[in-house]
């Protein structure tokens, strides 16, 4: 690959592009927030969770109520917490380890990759969300490919 080559890819907050020094990120307007799109099934999920445990808790069954609005939080929690993450804007690749990918399952969970990577002696790793379908999940995985970070 030569140096000036790069090759990208949409991601949920952006474009991913892979080049022979590092992996970056980047938004198409600077000042917008990453999307704060949540899957309506997760949504509808935690919500039920919720509800279900109030209504236990309002007919005495105050234990099994209250591990249901637990649940229900927690994954509410677990999407906001997945949504206002922040992640490095670029990864040096001499850093990354290894690369995970998890293709998508329709209408469920879009296709992702783990990015392990190693810095200051410690193992990190970061998600990388594909935003498109399979088809651009399919193109981000050959990129990654013909850029030698994923072995066939």
């Amino acid at each position: 690959m030569e140096k000036n080559t790069s090759s990208g890819f949409r991601t949920k907050s952006g474009i991913c592009t892979i080049t022979p020094e590092e992996i970056s990120f980047a938004r198409p307007d600077p000042t917008a927030r990453g999307s704060s799109r949540t899957s309506p099934l997760a949504v509808l999920f935690a919500s039920l969770f919720f509800g279900f445990g109030v209504f236990l808790i309002l007919f005495g069954e105050t234990l099994i109520g209250v591990i249901w609005v637990i649940l229900g939080l927690a994954l509410r929690w677990q999407q906001v917490r997945g949504n206002a993450a922040v992640h490095a804007p670029t990864i040096p690749r001499q850093a990354v380890r290894k690369i995970e990918t998890h293709a998508p399952l329709w209408l469920l969970m879009p296709g992702y990759f783990v990015v392990w990577l190693e810095m200051g002696g410690k193992m990190f790793r970061q998600r990388i969300i594909v935003q498109g379908g399979k088809g651009e999940y399919l193109r981000a995985v050959e990129l990654m490919r013909a850029a030698g970070l994923l072995q066939s």
